[in-house]
């Protein structure tokens, strides 16, 4: 969840608590995206009267950058403003969204080299 300030009707400022559910890739299980929506949906009606803030759901899918993608794939059960990309999460988190590109990237070449190296330890069981 992110708390921020944003300006409301004329010029007051009202606080604004944005439920985010944050996935990875980008291919979904199109079958489960109306449970995805209803996830997010009951946790904001559960949530919004305990907290002093306007509550807003989204899902950021990291790596797919096209809405109309992401809206088309998740069956057209989210409202492309309730999409966002990796880039406008890191935006709203302050993060360097090309570094931890980077950093995935170098961690997944670590990844499959440990993933082999386990592999080949595997005695046959024939």
């Amino acid at each position: 969840m992110l708390i921020e300030k944003t300006k409301g009707r004329g010029d007051e400022k009202r606080r604004v608590c944005k439920i985010i559910e944050l996935k990875d890739g980008d291919c979904f299980d199109t079958k489960k995206a109306a449970s995805e929506k209803e996830n997010l949906e009951y946790f904001k009606a559960n949530f919004s009267p305990k907290v002093p803030f306007v509550t807003e759901i989204y899902l950021c899918s990291f790596f797919q950058m096209d809405k109309k993608i992401l809206k088309s794939g998740l069956k057209d059960k989210f409202e492309e403003n309730e999409l966002l990309n990796g880039r406008e999460f890191c935006e709203l988190l302050s993060l360097d969204y090309d570094e931890i590109v980077e950093l995935r990237k170098r961690d997944t070449k670590q990844n499959l080299r440990y993933f082999v190296k386990e592999l080949l330890k595997i005695k046959e069981q024939c």
